[in-house]
């Protein structure tokens, strides 16, 4: 299991969501927020994310997901990896759509 995210990290992660945010072309903005979103893949991959700050650190990256379905989707399942208890509901909530 890999270590938990240092706060130096989550700082870092969250000024690069914020620029990536900034970036006015929507493809480009896209390509970068998907690029942070795999990025948030492979951390979750690599981590449990079961302290309540690094839960607090992944919810900022749900909402600029919303703008992107593939992204979205993506999110949904590593939402359902970060709160496993909610896994059920989450997948009720997909099949819908």
């Amino acid at each position: 299991m890999g270590q938990p995210l240092t706060v130096t990290g989550m700082l870092l992660f969250a000024r690069a969501l914020e620029v990536a945010g900034q970036i006015e072309d929507a493809k480009q903005r896209a390509e970068a927020l998907q690029a942070l979103q795999e990025v948030v893949s492979t951390m979750a991959q690599a981590e449990q994310w079961e302290a309540a700050t690094q839960k607090e650190a992944f919810k900022r990256l749900v909402p600029p997901c919303a703008h992107y379905p593939e992204a979205a989707y993506r999110m949904c399942g590593l939402l359902a990896r970060v709160y496993p208890e909610k896994a059920r509901d989450i997948a009720e909530l997909l099949a819908r759509y």
